[in-house]
């Protein structure tokens, strides 16, 4: 891990908070189904987290295999966010 860290560019310490961030926003889209409003938080949240995590691999020119990851969970978190946007409508269908 502080390999990773280092090689972004980041502390020990911040790539621990970057990895908190992705489980309160994991956690956050998960009850986000109960709770609407965290959901769509949740879901901003993580999708720029994701366009957060592509930029920086780019930058320090990781192969573009290496945004695979970032590019499929920003994807579904930005599905997330629209389809809670448009509202329950949209969920049920």
């Amino acid at each position: 891990m502080a390999e990773s860290a280092h090689h972004l560019g980041f502390s020990v310490t911040a790539f621990r908070f970057i990895g908190l961030a992705e489980l309160s926003g994991v956690a956050g889209i998960t009850a986000g189904l109960w709770w609407a409003t965290l959901g769509v938080a949740a879901a901003a949240g993580m999708t720029a987290l994701t366009i957060g995590a592509a930029v920086t691999h780019r930058r320090t020119g990781d192969e573009p295999k290496a945004l695979v990851p970032a590019f499929v969970l920003g994807t579904l978190a930005a599905i997330v966010l629209v389809l809670r946007l448009r509202g329950p409508e949209a969920m049920a269908r």
